[in-house]
C-alpha cells in the first residue's frame, strides 16, 4: 500500500495543486506538447465512439478524480466532495459540460481542468451551504 501511495501522491499533489486554475499546456519545440494530455485531447476521446477511446476517457477521468480525492484525504482538505454513488459517466459529463462552458481551456492540462470542473460541480458542504450538490444519484455508465 505504501508503494502505491508513493506513486499516486506526487501525481495527486500536482493535480490538486494545479486545480485552483487550470494550467495551460506548455509546448516543447520537438512535439508541440509537454507530454501531458490537453483537455481537448481527452474530450475528443470521450466523444469518440470507439471502445478504446471511451475506455481511455473513463479511465483517465476516474484516475484523476481518485488521485485528487486521495490527496485531499491525505492533506485533510475538502476541494471537492463527490456523492458516494457518482458514476464514471457523470464524471465525464461534468468534464464535457465544463469544457463546453469554458472552450478557452481546451489547450490546458486535462488533469487540472478535470479537477476544477469537479470542484465546481461538487463543492463540499459548509455551514453556510448545507444543500447537497445536484446530480446525486446520476448513474450513466
Amino acid at each position: 500500500m505504501s508503494a502505491l501511495l508513493a506513486i499516486l501522491l506526487p501525481l495527486a499533489a500536482a493535480t490538486v495543486t494545479a486545480a485552483a486554475e487550470p494550467a495551460p499546456q506548455q509546448e516543447s519545440a520537438s512535439t508541440g506538447t509537454s507530454g501531458f494530455q490537453s483537455a481537448g485531447q481527452v474530450l475528443r476521446k470521450c466523444r469518440d465512439e470507439s471502445t478504446f477511446s471511451k475506455s481511455y476517457c473513463f479511465a483517465y477521468i476516474a484516475a484523476v478524480a481518485d488521485s485528487a480525492r486521495a490527496y485531499q484525504a491525505w492533506l485533510g482538505t475538502n476541494g471537492m466532495c463527490l456523492p458516494s454513488r457518482t458514476s464514471q459517466g457523470t464524471l465525464v459529463d461534468v468534464f464535457d459540460a465544463y469544457l463546453v462552458a469554458n472552450p478557452s481551456l481546451t489547450q490546458s492540462q486535462a488533469a487540472s481542468v478535470i479537477v476544477t470542473a469537479l470542484q465546481e460541480r461538487f463543492p463540499c458542504r459548509t455551514a453556510a451551504n448545507q444543500s447537497s450538490p445536484s446530480g446525486q444519484g446520476e448513474s450513466r455508465q
